[in-house]
C-alpha cells in the first residue's frame, strides 16, 4: 500500500486507512514530521537533499542530456536548486525531460 505526499492528514487520520495486522509493507511519503511516529523507528526513512553536483549529474542522467555540456550543467543547476535537491523530484523532472 502506498500514500504519497500524505502531508495534510494527521497521524491519526493517516491511521485510520492503515490495515490491521502486520502483514504486508506500507509506503508513506510526506513532508510533515509527525507521521514518523506511525512506524517504528527503524523503519523510517528521511530522505534529504542531495550535493547540488550530484544532483545536477542525476537530472541530467536521468534526461538523457550530455553531462559534458556546461550549457546543460548551467540549466540543470537551476532547475535541481528549485526542487531543493531533492532525489526523487529531480529524477522525476529528468524523465519529463528526456520524453
Amino acid at each position: 500500500m502506498v500514500f504519497d505526499n500524505a502531508d495534510v492528514l494527521s497521524p491519526a487520520e493517516l491511521e485510520a486507512y492503515l490495515p490491521p495486522g502486520r502483514g504486508g509493507n506500507i509506503l508513506i511519503t510526506s513532508c510533515n514530521p509527525t507521521l514518523r511516529y506511525l512506524t517504528p523507528p527503524e523503519s523510517s526513512l528521511e530522505v534529504t537533499e542531495m550535493e547540488e553536483n550530484d544532483a545536477i549529474e542525476l537530472l541530467l542522467k536521468a534526461s538523457c542530456l550530455d553531462p559534458s555540456s556546461m550549457e546543460f550543467r548551467a540549466e540543470a543547476s537551476k532547475i535541481v536548486k528549485k526542487l531543493f535537491c531533492l532525489p526523487l523530484a529531480i529524477n522525476q523532472a529528468g524523465a519529463c525531460i528526456a520524453f
